[in-house]
């Protein structure tokens, strides 16, 4: 095997040749000849041949402008240049500088294309800035000649940029507003440049701020302007309004113009803050009548006006209150309470005071006022000064009293009672008096055959076939039992040969009869209807018989039997259908234990049905008793009262009177003593006895929680039922000893009075505490 080599030039013509040929050569046989073969083709093609061009993006840039650079360089060759890397340089008297390319930094450019490379430059001063542009380096492809190119210049003239300029600032009105209030936002923008700027136009404005809670309406007005001039200004302007959350808000903007736009800047700040506190206050004073030396309450109502969502009245108080009116009288005794208190913005507070009226009648207001601060602001709050109602001060005096002129010529010591339109009620002077209820004249005055203790008992029957009228059933210490018509009639009196010395109980139960007992030793019964003997014969006991009569109406317990004390320390259970001494109950005190009260039958627990009954009454060695009724029964198991009897400091000879209400037996005593003692277990209620000084002998009544009663020094005391101190502007003083019980006169719910007569001889009526 040979080889063979040639080495040609290729020519001037591009194009495709190749090259055929064969061998030959001779051996024994002679010349040997190889089959004709034929080379590759080879492509004749033109060597690279670049040629460069520059162009500026502006012929005319301000200084410091970008100025955007091309340099294209072209291939018109077939053979591809290779590594083709551009070269730039500046010049002129802007001096200028580059400030970015080539980009690419480097390219091959094909036979016939092209290769843009870009630059970025500037001119720093004003003048020309020149570029001069060709190729650094690359080569022929096929040659691996280096290639180069021509230089090429682009030329743009740096200026001075005219004086575009914008500034703008905003301002928010009012400074603080309440929610829904309205605020005007302003954007003042001025042309603080040398040339005019074209096309103005504010910008959306951003709310920002504590609460950035305010709510577009309109704006802004005007939307834009055409131009502005050097030096001028324009004002744009939109309305918001205030939202609900508390806070502060801003607003942030800025102007856009044609040549020339201004920073974002924000307003000043907006307080949204609750409506002010704002105080109003109104005063009351209660009761609006009221006795000498009696305690009144006085309200001040303080009212935040503020609406919602407004601010808080902090450490509100309420001023000294001056006094006014004809008396002008009264003592602070508490208040106010509280003493401060914060509002809230519609919300009120009520400052109390109670103050004692003084000793001298007339009228009575107070004036104040109320002051605080506001939680937002800071500043003082305060009312207008607000003056109370008018109060009235009397001093102590009786509804009215019968007779009004003179005296009737005995001492008034029955427990009167009012029944329909009328008042029952007797003398020592043996009279009966009826009295109108209303006109309080005189309608009736019987005159008995003795002294009028104890009770009369009205009630209404029939006069004649189908004619009612009003009867009252009383007896005399003059040994009389009377049943006596309204229009002064008898319908019986029967006369008994001894004295009575207890009241007539009238029972209604059919047929209808009346007891009473006798210092002689005896307890009678009489019809009702007659006057003849409803027992057979009366029943005897171990002494004189001194206790008004009591019966338990209970029909689960011991209705059938009616109760008498008697001097002999004993108390009596009598069967009520005939004169049968049923049961005895002995306090072991003989005479000196001698039971001169009304015994006084209430239950232990009036909400429980099947509570047990005591049966209370007290004696004249000074001992009170609650006996079980089911057994007359003092112990502790049966009563409850641990303490059985009571030992108080005098004679018992006032009835005691239960009150459901407070659950307490009320009675008094000759030792100046008025007692109150638990129903439920006989324990001294807190704040009594109550001394007054003076025997009492009275029969008490309670109603809505206040103790009526008289005492020997003349004087009816009404004393509160709860903490036992005597009411301001009691007791009255009728000038002589009170040994009458006291009754209730009920007209309706506005007109309640109670009744109690006097040794003055007289008959009171006086209105209710409460």
């Amino acid at each position: 095997q040979a080889q063979y080599q040639w080495t040609y030039t290729a020519g001037s013509l591009p194009g495709t040749i190749y090259f055929e040929g064969y061998a030959q050569g001779s051996d024994s046989e002679g010349v040997i000849r190889s089959n004709t073969a034929k080379s590759l083709d080879v492509v004749i093609e033109e060597k690279a041949n670049l040629s460069v061009s520059i162009s500026c993006s502006s012929s005319t840039v301000n200084t410091n402008q970008t100025i955007n650079i091309t340099v294209t360089i072209t291939n018109t060759g077939e053979a591809d240049a290779l590594g083709i890397v551009p070269s730039l340089t500046p010049s002129g008297t802007a001096n200028p500088v580059i400030d970015s390319g080539p980009s690419p930094s480097s390219a091959t450019v094909s036979g016939g294309s092209s290769v843009q490379f870009s630059y970025t430059a500037h001119g720093t001063t004003s003048g020309t800035a020149t570029f001069t542009a060709n190729i650094s380096q690359g080569t022929d492809e096929n040659s691996g000649e280096n290639l180069t190119g021509s230089n090429v210049q682009d030329s743009v003239t740096v200026q001075a940029p005219p004086s575009y300029e914008l500034t703008s600032s905003i301002s928010a009105s009012p400074s603080a507003v309440e929610p829904s209030d309205a605020i005007t936002v302003t954007m003042t923008v001025q042309n603080t440049g040398a040339n005019t700027v074209n096309n103005i136009s504010p910008s959306s404005l951003t709310v920002g701020g504590t609460s950035s809670d305010a709510i577009y309406v309109s704006g802004p007005t005007p939307p834009s302007v055409s131009s502005l001039g050097s030096g001028q200004s324009q004002e744009f302007s939109w309305s918001y309004t205030a939202g609900t959350t508390l806070g502060t808000v801003n607003f942030t903007g800025y102007a856009d113009g044609q040549q020339a736009d201004s920073s974002s800047t924000t307003s000043n700040d907006v307080i949204i803050q609750a409506e002010p506190a704002s105080l109003s206050c109104s005063i009351t004073v209660s009761p609006t009548t009221v006795l000498t030396n009696a305690e009144v309450t006085v309200v001040m109502t303080v009212n935040n006006i503020a609406g919602t969502g407004g601010a808080t009245a902090e450490s509100v108080s309420p001023s000294l209150l001056t006094l006014g009116g004809t008396s002008a009288d009264a003592n602070l005794v508490s208040g106010p309470t509280p003493s401060s208190a914060d509002i809230l913005a519609g919300g009120s507070q009520e400052f109390n005071w109670t103050y004692k009226v003084g000793s001298t009648s007339g009228t009575l207001n107070f004036t104040g006022s109320a002051s605080g601060r506001d939680a937002n602001s800071g500043e003082e709050v305060s009312s207008t000064p607000a003056t109370s109602n008018t109060i009235t001060i009397n001093t102590l005096s009786e509804e009215w009293k019968y007779p009004s002129g003179t005296n009737v010529t005995g001492p008034v010591r029955t427990v009167p009672i009012a029944y329909g339109d009328k008042i029952f009620f007797g003398s020592d002077d043996n009279h009966l008096y009826v009295i109108d209820a209303t006109t309080h004249n005189l309608n009736m005055d019987f005159t008995s055959s003795g002294m009028i203790r104890g009770i009369p008992w009205p009630n209404t029957e029939e006069y004649s076939p189908g004619v009612y009228k009003d009867i009252v059933y009383f007896g005399t210490l003059g040994k009389t039992v009377y049943a006596l018509w309204e229009d002064n009639t008898l319908k019986w009196e029967r006369v008994m040969g001894e004295e009575l010395s207890t009241a007539v109980l009238y029972d209604y139960y059919d047929p209808a009869h009346v007891y009473f007992g006798t210092k002689a030793n005896k307890v009678y019964s009489l019809n009702a209807s007659d006057g003849s003997n409803y027992w057979t014969t009366p029943s005897s006991v171990g002494g004189a018989v001194e206790s008004s009569p009591a019966m338990a109406y209970v029909p689960s317990l011991y209705y059938d039997e009616v109760y008498f004390g008697a001097s002999d320390g004993k108390l009596y259970a009598f069967k009520a259908s005939d004169n049968t001494v049923s049961r005895v109950f002995d306090t072991g005190d003989g005479a000196e234990g001698a039971i001169k009260t009304a015994p006084f039958i209430a239950p232990q627990d009036p909400s429980d049905p099947d509570t047990r009954y005591l049966i209370f009454f007290g004696t004249e060695n000074g001992k009170f008793y609650a006996v079980n009724i089911s057994n007359l029964s003092t112990a502790e198991t049966d009563t409850g009262w641990a303490t059985n009897p009571v030992t108080c400091g005098g004679a018992i000879y006032s009835a005691p009177w239960v009150d459901v209400e407070t659950g307490y037996v009320y009675f008094g005593c000759r030792d100046g003593k008025l007692y109150a003692l638990s129903v439920a277990d006989g324990s001294s209620k807190p704040g009594f006895p109550v001394d007054i000084g003076s025997a009492i002998d009275s029969w008490p009544l309670v109603w809505n929680r206040v103790v009526y009663f008289g005492a020997d020094d003349g004087k009816f005391y009404a004393v509160d039922a709860d903490s036992g101190e005597i009411v301001p502007g009691w007791p009255y003083d009728t000038g002589a000893p009170i040994k009458s019980g006291i009754s209730l006169h009920y007209i309706d719910e506005d007109n309640i009075y109670v009744l109690v007569g006097s040794d003055s001889g007289k008959l009171y009526s006086f209105k209710v505490v409460r």
